[in-house]
């Protein structure tokens, strides 16, 4: 079986956090102790190396690894299926999953089998993909990214693990970027994911305004030029308007190919600077 690599430092982090005592009486018994990997309950974990990475694969769950963020998201608010842990790190886990959750105690081995691969973090966690919002759905004051045609897994954990660190609470993404509940999106992000509402963008010109709309407070300046961006290039043209007032920017755009996937640049001035 193959082996997957994880982030620097993530599993000697994790090991000096772990718990080593036994877990507490009333806990214990939470653990359920699988004697067969045929179990229906683990199917979410199943064969994970052969999942399409990077796909988006609506109303399906997604998974998390590694102690940190399978912690994080169990602080969320994802509705979490499932924990599986390595047999004799229970312990501080079990403190934090709700009693409603389903707290799977394997070895080593059989997580490797399970799995697909060498895994070696000792912690899986599963949950229910939350819905992605419409434009219209999303919190009109709420610190705000939006994601345009990011194809690679690790370049958009990234962002999402800088995003976290800057507060940001929404992230507006198109459906030409990967699946941001990508398992090794997630580990990038250091479990940055289970703090976000996603938003979906699926007209350049809506989500471009929204995004601006909603930054008129924080620029503080003059717009002077608009380009339309395809995630490789900056197109200026004489068919591409906007108007902007104090409160919201309106953008038009008669040379947009129908179906295009794109967002809009603008050249600015400072003010008072």
């Amino acid at each position: 079986m193959g082996h997957e690599r994880g982030q620097p430092g993530e599993d000697a982090a994790a090991d000096s956090l772990i718990n080593k005592s036994a877990p507490r009486d009333d806990l214990a018994e939470r653990v359920i102790r699988v004697d067969s990997l045929d179990d229906p309950r683990l199917d979410g974990y199943r064969n994970l190396r052969d999942s399409p990475q990077g796909r988006r694969l609506p109303g399906q769950p997604f998974v998390v690894e590694g102690r940190w963020v399978v912690e994080r998201l169990l602080q969320s608010q994802h509705a979490v299926r499932s924990v599986v842990v390595q047999i004799g790190r229970e312990a501080g886990i079990l403190e934090q999953a709700d009693s409603s959750i389903n707290v799977f105690s394997l070895s080593r081995e059989q997580i490797r089998e399970l799995a697909g691969f060498d895994f070696h973090r000792g912690f899986l966690a599963c949950a229910d993909r939350p819905a992605v919002l419409g434009i219209d759905q999303l919190l009109p004051n709420a610190l705000s990214l939006g994601i345009l045609e990011i194809t690679d897994m690790e370049n958009l954990g990234s962002m999402m693990r800088s995003a976290a660190a800057f507060g940001i609470e929404q992230i507006l993404i198109d459906d030409a970027s990967v699946d941001p509940f990508s398992r090794r999106g997630i580990r990038v992000s250091m479990g940055g994911i289970a703090t976000f509402t996603f938003g979906k963008n699926d007209n350049a010109i809506d989500g471009t305004q929204w995004i601006v709309s909603r930054s008129l407070g924080l620029i503080g300046t003059a717009f002077i030029e608009i380009y339309r961006f395809t995630g490789a290039i900056d197109i200026a043209s004489p068919g591409i308007l906007f108007e902007k007032d104090l409160q919201s920017i309106a953008i038009t755009d008669t040379t947009l190919t129908e179906g295009v996937s794109a967002f809009y640049r603008f050249e600015t001035e400072l003010q008072g600077q």
